[in-house]
């Protein structure tokens, strides 16, 4: 007995160094990918002001488009990146998550709606067709695949009444889970096809010389890797993190390790 009262007492010494470092570790994860959600919008800021000619509403000239890389890298990096992560990194209880999750999804449609309206406008501007290009097939899919989703997600599972819409909610679930994450990788490609495909345009026109190694070539690259750098972190905080994070409800910085540790 003496024994294991021994064990256990050295057991309950250690269990509150174990609390902080997941909660410390925790919240450096969260400080990381905060800076790599941020990498691909000051990227793709750098590359619209620096090389595409800034941002105007003006039908006299083609800045216009440029909202359009602008808002949806927003929505889809920013926004849709945080909200996928919200329930497994945040350190809040699951209610708030909850809020935070809705939000965050709500607000990168209001982005969505904008990119596309530029871009559409920016096409009768100038006489271009629409939805002729790879980019514009998966982007559009991507879009009003997510908008639906988001708004139907906000009415199913926002409802503050829970005796209200029990049987669908858990049938839904699953589903909504698995197309959030296909959403994720939709999105990736899309933005990434985009990317390209304005690049490729730059090129045709003299704009660009991708091959020789010019700083817009690598800014492109760079934001292209950035963007897959997000997708991976994604992946790695959904699949690899959930027990460790969900089941940690203490707070994040803690001011001193707790008195009793229990499950």
């Amino acid at each position: 007995k003496g024994a294991m009262a021994g064990e256990l007492e050295v057991s309950n010494q250690r269990t509150p160094n174990i609390v902080t470092s997941t909660v410390n570790s925790r919240g450096i994860l969260i400080i990381q990918y905060e800076v790599v959600l941020l990498l691909p919008v000051l990227l793709m800021t750098w590359w619209v002001f620096g090389y595409l000619g800034g941002l105007d509403w003006s039908s006299e000239n083609k800045y216009k488009f440029n909202w359009h890389p602008l808002a949806m890298i927003i929505a889809f990096i920013l926004l849709l990146g945080n909200a996928a992560v919200a329930y497994r990194l945040f350190p809040f209880d699951r209610s708030t998550n909850k809020k935070v999750h809705a939000t965050l999804n709500l607000l990168a449609v209001v982005f969505i709606v904008f990119g596309l309206v530029a871009v559409l406008e920016y096409h009768a501007d100038w006489g271009y067709n629409n939805f002729y290009t790879l980019h514009s097939w998966i982007g559009i899919v991507t879009a009003t695949s997510f908008i639906a989703m988001a708004l139907f997600s906000a009415v199913v599972f926002q409802d503050f009444d829970r005796t209200k819409l029990p049987e669908l909610r858990r049938n839904y679930k699953p589903f909504h889970i698995f197309a959030g994450v296909f959403l994720v990788f939709s999105a990736v490609l899309a933005i990434e096809t985009g990317i390209v495909e304005k690049a490729l345009f730059r090129e045709k026109s003299g704009d660009l010389v991708w091959e020789d190694y010019t700083t817009e070539a690598l800014l492109i690259n760079l934001l292209c890797s950035s963007v897959v750098l997000v997708l991976l972190y994604i992946l790695y905080i959904i699949y690899t993190l959930t027990v460790v994070l969900v089941r940690d409800t203490r707070p994040l910085f803690p001011c001193s390790p707790p008195d009793n540790v229990t499950d």
